[in-house]
């Protein structure tokens, strides 16, 4: 029997395509056997549309639900919700613009089913990555950039800590977002670190991702404050 699965997707005001992605995974599940997915939490982190109700009025699932709050809190505050209310044996996060292949997820679950390692991360840096839509340059030469900060600073080996495509044994997840102080996307950041700190086995595996141009993150705002916090994590 594969082990239950539970996905995590946030989301903040992603009315125009959560319907598309959450359908998809779903379709994708059914039809690999070596997929286990028993829960799909949507956290809709202050979303001021109506991202939650298409979710509630267009997903027919049982296994589908929403958590919701009134004040956006930020990425790294709404995964920390799903994860610590998601009840699977392998618990993953993925993002609402579905820019990640599923493909990766049975081997995903694989590596942790068989106790290869306690974390498994996305990356679209890697030579076997597949990108079918690349970022503007200017943003992917930010991400080299930001590969090099984090490698001197928190001295983190991996080539792409940002890829919103993650997945931890249960045990792993509560470990790590069970103390998260981070509420925006530097969270990637930190629960690396711990896990490090932690002694937990990570493996970075290449992704499939097709760039979505109406990405919510600021270059500037977000990127200069994930850097900041590299800092702060060395004291963790």
């Amino acid at each position: 029997m594969q082990a239950k699965l539970s996905i995590i997707i946030p989301a903040y005001n992603e009315s125009d395509r959560i319907v598309r992605t959450v359908s998809e995974l779903l379709e994708f599940a059914a039809a690999n056997p070596a997929v286990n997915l028993t829960e799909v939490i949507v956290v809709c982190d202050g979303c001021s549309d109506n991202t939650e109700e298409k979710v509630k009025t267009s997903i027919d699932s049982s296994i589908v639900s929403t958590i919701s709050y009134a004040k956006n809190q930020g990425k790294g505050f709404a995964v920390r919700t799903g994860v610590l209310a998601a009840k699977g044996e392998i618990i993953g996060f993925m993002d609402a613009d579905g820019s990640t292949s599923l493909e990766e997820i049975p081997l995903f679950t694989q590596i942790l089913t068989e106790s290869r390692a306690d974390v498994v991360i996305g990356s679209r840096s890697l030579p076997e990555s597949n990108i079918t839509r690349r970022q503007p340059f200017y943003r992917w030469l930010l991400g080299k950039c930001f590969y090099l900060c984090t490698l001197w600073i928190d001295h983190l080996p991996y080539h792409d800590t940002q890829c919103g495509f993650k997945f931890f044994t249960a045990d792993a997840a509560r470990s790590l977002f069970e103390p998260l102080i981070s509420k925006g996307f530097e969270f990637d950041i930190e629960i690396l670190v711990r896990a490090a700190h932690l002694g937990l086995k990570i493996q970075e595996k290449p992704v499939t991702w097709h760039n979505d141009p109406r990405s919510s993150v600021s270059v500037i705002r977000d990127g200069f404050k994930t850097l900041i916090s590299l800092w702060k994590f060395r004291r963790i």
